[in-house]
């Protein structure tokens, strides 16, 4: 995924048809008055900065309308499909994304912009001597500097509002031997001093565990990999990991279970020879002694034309619950980025067979999303179950927007899109995933 990985509430409605009940009168003017089309409104939530460019479309193939600036809904007749397209400022090249959905699924969309983050600045000292053989200690995953004789003094930046500060201590091998949690802290604008941090022997780790992984692909050549982390969407602290079908960890301890953070548990397996793989993530409070890949994604590739078409029909997810299944389609028109949430329902009233619109608004100047002659053409295609509580609050931009970056024992989770989802916190439910690519061609 593009680094998943949004602050944003996506509100399922059910959409209504209001049908208006005439009264008969004499000779041939009775009757029934004919229904009214309903209009529902869908809102953009935006985030951050302001899209450059916004457009949408009613139905499956509707003509694109450019919305005005600084507009953050539009309304959509009758009870079906529809889309929105909008372009960053930010992004270099520019990129559209897209969302094709239905009224019944989404009638809220996450709309995503970076814009620079404005930190407030915690401070104040740590003391360890309750834990043996301390020789490193991270707050927030930030090394604290000048740390001697188990004391020391830290400096983070962290989001505005209610957080939890997390502070670990490793021993000289970067042993994980504890972790201190100051939950629930109220974070204003202008900072916090004097936040000082204080270990004790009920800080240190649990002892170890083992989670398990079922179906896990065997072609030839595939390697597969899980790690555990615990913390929340900002910061996460890595407690162990595996390879093949089991991942040891050590378990937090019970005193440092903080109220906005979870477990994370995270596994992939490539498929070797075959394009694709096959990945699952699960954020509780309790992990789990077993978890299940899903079945691989294949996508015959597309006919060489110059608007490339999918077969979308995949079936993986079929014995799960409690989750809500998109696709992304990703794809890069000589160099140009293209990507795009489909929902079942848009593909249910467009058919499988799915094919990027060619968003062109009159009024608008969007980048290329179809090809013409001679264009390189890349793609990549990504069937996707979130649980509903994370569909909802975070909607599935969310995971398409995270990247990673690992810290010995640490796990700082960057937004490509800057979003923040500290309200959000802590994260709970599934996702899983199943993804295939094609060969590069040149459209004819």
């Amino acid at each position: 995924m593009r680094g998943c990985h949004n602050s944003v509430t996506a509100a399922l409605f059910s959409v209504c048809i209001i049908l208006l009940a005439g009264c008969g009168g004499g000779g041939s003017g009775g009757g029934a008055l004919p229904s009214v089309p309903h209009s529902t409104t869908v809102t953009l939530l935006i985030t951050d900065a302001q899209p450059q460019l916004v457009a949408y479309e009613q139905g499956t193939r509707g003509a694109w309308t450019l919305l005005p600036a600084g507009q953050e809904s539009f309304s959509v007749s009758g009870s079906g499909a529809y889309g929105v397209a909008w372009v960053c400022p930010d992004s270099s090249p520019l990129m559209t994304d897209i969302v094709q959905t239905t009224l019944s699924e989404l009638t809220t969309i996450p709309v995503a912009c970076s814009a620079p983050v404005l930190d407030a600045t915690v401070s104040g000292t740590i003391q360890t001597s309750a834990i043996a053989d301390v020789e490193f200690a991270t707050v927030n995953g930030s090394t604290v500097y000048g740390f001697t004789d188990n004391s020391g003094t830290y400096s983070i930046s962290v989001a505005p509002g209610s957080q939890d500060i997390m502070a670990a201590v490793t021993d000289s091998s970067e042993n994980l031997l504890a972790i201190h949690t100051l939950s629930n802290v109220d974070v204003p604008s202008s900072g916090l001093t004097g936040e000082n941090i204080t270990f004790d022997a009920s800080d240190a780790m649990g002892p170890s565990a083992t989670v398990t992984f079922a179906n896990l692909p065997t072609n030839a050549g595939a390697t597969s990999g899980s790690s555990v982390y615990y913390g929340n969407p900002n910061d996460r602290y890595w407690l162990g990991g595996g390879t093949g079908t089991s991942c040891s960890y050590l378990t937090m301890p019970a005193a440092d279970l903080g109220a906005d953070s979870n477990y994370d548990i995270s596994a992939y397996s490539s498929l070797g020879v075959t394009p694709g793989e096959v990945t699952v993530e699960l954020f509780t409070s309790t992990p789990p002694a077993s978890m299940t890949y899903p079945n691989p994604l294949s996508v015959a590739s597309p006919t060489n034309t110059d608007t490339p078409a999918f077969s979308l029909d995949y079936t993986g997810f079929s014995g799960l619950s409690g989750g809500q299944m998109y696709y992304e389609i990703e794809e890069s028109i000589s160099n140009q980025p293209v990507f795009a949430v489909v929902t079942p329902g848009f593909l249910s009233a467009s058919g499988s067979t799915y094919a990027l619109p060619d968003v062109n608004p009159s009024g608008g100047s969007f980048p290329a999303t179809v090809g013409t002659s001679g264009d390189l053409f890349e793609w990549s295609i990504f069937a996707e179950y979130a649980s509903t509580s994370l569909f909802q609050s975070l909607g599935p931009f969310y995971f398409a927007d995270v990247s990673a970056k690992q810290n010995p024992h640490a796990q700082s989770v960057t937004k490509l899109a800057s979003v923040r989802v500290e309200s959000a916190s802590p994260l709970s439910g599934f996702v899983y995933t199943a993804s295939t690519s094609g060969t590069p061609v040149n459209l004819p």
